[in-house]
């Protein structure tokens, strides 16, 4: 763990660089070449911290969609698609899984 800590790999870090462009979002790969860590490094590391880059990912995408619902008229094809999602069906699915409700329900329920 000690060469974890030397890159400055924290949660918050790699959130930070995972906001940065959600479409095309750094893999696990990426990230551990980014620290100079192996891949399994990095899980370990997210293991200790009590997540996993899917759990990662999922909550920078579950932010944003939650913010461009409530604050913007984007239809949900476009903020699906601003995510990186290929088509709209795959991000209402993983929205329906992050909020338990449909991205427009959500979006009418946060406007009331």
């Amino acid at each position: 763990m000690q060469e974890v800590r030397d890159n400055n790999l924290t949660v918050q870090h790699v959130l930070s660089l995972m906001r940065r462009s959600p479409a095309n979002m750094p893999t696990l790969e990426d990230l551990a070449q980014i620290f100079n860590v192996s891949s399994r490094t990095m899980i370990r590391h997210f293991q200790a911290e009590g997540t996993n880059y899917r759990e990662l990912r999922d909550r920078i995408h579950r932010e944003l969609a939650t913010e461009s619902l409530r604050n913007t008229d984007h239809s949900v094809e476009s903020i699906g698609l601003e995510l990186g999602y290929q088509d709209t069906a795959s991000f209402r699915r993983a929205f329906k899984r992050w909020c338990n409700s449909s991205p427009a329900a959500y979006r009418l329920q946060s406007r009331q």
